[in-house]
């Protein structure tokens, strides 16, 4: 369910987009660190755009 009453407005959409792509990528890297060893460099924090796109390439079979 939506945490804003406006669905139609594009603002809101992207906000719920970034929160649904911030919870995935949480999970994601925390797997991840389970799996890293010494890394060569340190992970960056992605874009909000970044997010957005990583989050639709792993959520294409999910809906």
């Amino acid at each position: 369910m939506s945490k804003f009453p406006d669905d139609n407005n594009p603002y809101v959409k992207r906000l719920e987009q970034l929160e649904q792509a911030r919870k995935l990528w949480g999970e994601s890297e925390w797997i991840l660190n389970f799996l890293r060893t010494i890394p060569a460099t340190p992970t960056k924090a992605p874009t909000d755009d970044e997010m957005l796109i990583w989050q639709q390439k792993n959520t294409q079979g999910l809906n």
